[in-house]
């Protein structure tokens, strides 16, 4: 295998041969099979079109995966400002907690079951609600997770789309865009 150290300008500097099992790479030298003099211009071994596909299908994912985690980081940096003028926790656990809150307020009330309805707006403690003004959170919620999470689908899409890494770097995630 040959090693080569290179300038800023990929100009070979030095070389040095070394039986297989020996590795420099460690030390910035660059192992090539190819052979070179010095003076010469290293240039890298294009990758070979499933190298290419390989590398294209991993950044997707990756890139799709970013999106998601983005989207959880956003909905938990976003609380939804409600009509009483307090901020409203948006994110997949309290989604989910306010969905058991109105079901069981719902079947307190088909049973005639005595049931305190509360819900709490960010860092404060709960307070009673109303189903109808619970419901009606909830639906504004919903609307505004909606709209965030077809729109990450919609880069997602165009993410499995993209057809080379360039493609792929122009879909470009921003939940700030989303109304």
């Amino acid at each position: 295998m040959y090693y080569y150290i290179l300038d800023r300008d990929n100009t070979i500097t030095n070389s040095i041969v070394l039986e297989d099992g020996a590795d420099l790479s460690a030390f910035g030298a660059i192992a090539d099979e190819r052979v070179f003099n010095i003076g010469d211009t290293w240039t890298p071994v294009p990758p070979t079109p499933e190298e290419l596909e390989a590398a294209l299908t991993e950044a997707k994912a990756a890139r799709i995966q970013q999106s998601k985690a983005d989207l959880e980081a956003y909905l938990e940096a976003h609380p939804l400002t409600w009509t009483d003028g307090n901020q409203y926790s948006i994110t997949r656990e309290k989604q989910q907690q306010l969905t058991s809150k109105i079901l069981s307020a719902t079947l307190a009330h088909q049973t005639a079951t005595p049931y305190e309805l509360t819900w709490n707006a960010t860092g404060a403690e709960c307070t009673p609600w109303t189903l109808e003004e619970l419901a009606a959170l909830a639906f504004a919620i919903d609307a505004r997770v909606t709209a965030l999470v077809s729109y990450q689908q919609a880069k997602e899409v165009a993410m499995q789309a993209a057809a080379t890494l360039e493609e792929l770097e122009g879909v470009k995630v921003d939940y700030d865009e989303v109304s």
